[in-house]
């Protein structure tokens, strides 16, 4: 009697962490396919440590400008669902103050924005010494009058990219 508790014990233990494993697989597996959903083409470019400007005091303010831009691609969908734009400088050897300064005047660039059909949205972000112009596009109305589609195939929208991207000397990575 003994030895058949102790089986049907066994034998429970193995059941139930069979089922716990195939449960985690099966989890696994939908969040692999969901990974997978959606591409992204990032395509960024920095520049090296430069002179940007002199402070009030006449001191010498360095700092990186870069540029971003990313497409978000639905594979099951099969379109574009998403492209956002980003412009900025990280600072060196720069104030608060003056970095503030910077962030109130980059709010101009948005200004540019407001009446425009191409973005959706366009904001400035600041994050210590970094200041960035974050834009969201239309991208019905980046693409009109493109030679692509919002609907285009991945493969058909990452030569679009790539080719857009040499002319302002871009790199990009897919994801």
């Amino acid at each position: 009697m003994r030895k058949r508790v102790l089986g049907l014990l066994l034998v429970s233990c193995l059941l139930l962490t069979a089922g716990c494993g195939d449960k985690e697989n099966k989890e696994t597996k939908k969040d692999e396919k969901q990974e997978n959903i959606i591409k992204t083409i990032s395509c960024v470019n920095e520049s090296e440590k430069s002179e940007i400007d002199k402070d009030d005091e006449g001191n010498t303010i360095m700092g990186i400008q870069g540029q971003k831009t990313e497409y978000k691609y639905d594979t099951k969908k099969n379109e574009l669902t998403e492209v956002t734009a980003s412009v900025y400088v990280k600072f060196e050897n720069a104030s608060e103050d003056y970095i503030s300064k910077q962030a109130e005047e980059a709010k101009s660039t948005c200004d540019l924005f407001k009446d425009d059909d191409t973005m959706k949205n366009c904001e400035i972000k600041k994050d210590g010494d970094k200041v960035e112009v974050y834009m969201v596009a239309d991208i019905d109305n980046i693409l009109d009058g493109e030679d692509i589609s919002k609907t285009a195939s991945f493969e058909d929208i990452e030569k679009y990219v790539k080719e857009e991207a040499k002319e302002d000397d871009l790199t990009c990575t897919i994801n």
